[in-house]
């Protein structure tokens, strides 16, 4: 297998460091710091620690880190030379806003993370569909006999800093956030994915073209690009950051259903335990039957495909990797059993296009089997803005024919209908219309009102296990996937 080229990396920037966030990334970052500095370089800040990173944080403490909690940790850049920052702390947070001004050096975790490694680095960014993409990449990967490492934004895998003093793999699939491409200076992958470009996490950008800037730090930083990069042939970003990347010596391969793809998908159709492929590529055409339905999922594999051919795998083994892997745990996670008159799905459809991508999925199998309707309960997680808000319940009043609208309320204290564009557009909508706050309940309802023929969906968390409030409970720690197991039994008895 031939390797791509690869990217020169700057070393880690001097001491002494400061962690801003302790939770996945922030923890990761504080740990691989410490063990190659001096004793005492290394110290850690969050507002608040959250009880399910006590105990990871006390082994920091132990080993000599220093752990500040509360506060605006803004008196201790006086003691830093270095903010690492997690990706989840936004810039508006006063210890990133004065970072820099302070003469501070700023990265992100990711930064960190692919600065101590030194191994091949194939990262993957992109509104929807990057853990899909990671998976399928990883797992051509194995199958060339590459032993890959796969984690960064992602909650099917370790922070980057976690994978980059692991010695057991020796190439590096890493998902990539907008946040994290934001605050890091130099990452370059040896092969560079997007996956797509819509609307998502828009005000930690500053709009929309400020989103669409840093998702293409991926491929192209200054006058420089990644040795290899992989861009959707139909999505407009794709287009101008192929026409970039090879102005700068970069390789392209563009994937999509556009006649001028360099990995083209030839034709697509599915029901809901798989599709059929046929896709062009290098002159070669593939045909593989994968367990992901959906026009969406074709264009996942399409990029898959075309990133491990750009790290060495010979096409039709990376097709028959992809054909056997398993889907990505709460991805249109089929839950419904053999008994069952209707079908049970759960999807972390999270954004306007992920919820069209998953509702139109559905839609085509029905129109094929003549009957049937799509009855959701669905949420929108309240971190975003009020445009991305009522764009999802238009998206979703407009597919489904059965809403239960419910939420992901983070504070206790939080309103009801949280939030409220989404539940205001989806009373305009023309869909029949039920609100339950109570996530339990709703998916409960969904499940029991379903008929024979029927898809219901529960969509807005997948695998998530974060806690959220019910009115009049404790926080709670809810799998959509074992609550809607749960109704299926009583349902079907």
């Amino acid at each position: 297998m031939t390797s791509p080229s690869r990217v020169s990396r700057p070393s880690v920037p001097d001491g002494p460091y400061l962690v801003a966030g302790l939770g996945v990334a922030g923890l990761a970052a504080a740990r691989a710091l410490a063990e190659r500095s001096e004793p005492g370089a290394v110290s850690a800040w969050a507002r608040a620690l959250h009880p399910y990173f006590g105990t990871d944080a006390e082994a920091l403490r132990a080993s000599g880190v220093a752990l500040h909690l509360g506060g605006d940790g803004t008196d201790l850049l006086d003691e830093c030379a270095c903010v690492v920052k997690s990706p989840g702390i936004p810039d508006e947070e006063p210890l990133i806003a004065q970072t820099e001004a302070r003469g501070r050096t700023l990265i992100d975790e990711a930064e960190l993370g692919w600065r101590l490694d030194d191994r091949p680095f194939v990262g993957v960014t992109g509104t929807n569909g990057k853990s899909t993409v990671c998976a399928l990449i990883a797992t051509a990967l194995e199958q060339a006999g590459r032993r890959p490492g796969s984690g960064g934004n992602s909650e099917d895998g370790p922070a980057l800093t976690t994978l980059a003093v692991d010695p057991s793999h020796d190439v590096v699939v890493a998902e990539l956030s907008s946040f994290q491409l934001r605050h890091s200076p130099t990452l370059l992958p040896d092969v560079a994915v997007l996956t797509n470009c819509t609307r998502d996490s828009w005000h930690r950008h500053g709009g929309r073209e400020g989103y669409a800037r840093d998702k293409a730090r991926i491929a192209v930083r200054g006058a420089s690009a990644a040795p290899h990069s992989v861009l959707p042939a139909d999505d407009p970003l794709g287009a101008h950051l192929a026409h970039e990347a090879r102005a700068y010596g970069g390789a392209v391969t563009t994937f999509g259903t556009a006649t001028h793809a360099d990995c083209r998908i030839v034709a697509a159709d599915w029901d809901l335990e798989a599709a059929r492929l046929t896709i062009e590529l290098a002159g070669d055409e593939l045909s593989l039957s994968p367990a992901l339905p959906g026009a969406h999922n074709a264009l996942n594999v399409a990029a898959a495909l075309a990133a491990a051919r750009a790290a060495g795998v010979d096409p039709s083994l990376a097709a028959q990797a992809i054909e056997r892997a398993d889907p990505v745990p709460g991805r249109i996670e089929r839950i419904s059993r053999q008994t069952a008159p209707f079908d049970l799905l759960v999807d972390y459809a999270h954004n306007p296009a992920g919820l069209r991508c998953v509702l139109e999925t559905v839609d085509h199998v029905l129109r094929r089997r003549g009957t049937g309707r799509i009855v959701a309960a669905a949420s929108a997680l309240p971190v975003f803005d009020d445009g991305q808000y009522a764009e999802m319940g238009e998206v979703l009043g407009e597919r489904a024919d059965r809403v239960i609208a419910t939420t992901e309320r983070l504070r206790p204290d939080a309103p009801i209908e949280e939030p409220p564009a989404f539940f205001d557009a989806l009373r305009r909508s023309s869909a029949e219309l039920t609100v339950e706050v109570d996530r339990r309940l709703a998916i409960d309802r969904a499940v029991a009102e379903a008929r024979p023929g029927d898809v219901v969906l529960i969509l807005g968390r997948g695998r998530r296990r974060t806690p959220i409030h019910v009115p009049g409970s404790e926080p709670l720690t809810l799998d959509d996937r074992e609550q809607a197991r749960a109704a299926l039994a009583v349902a079907i008895g």
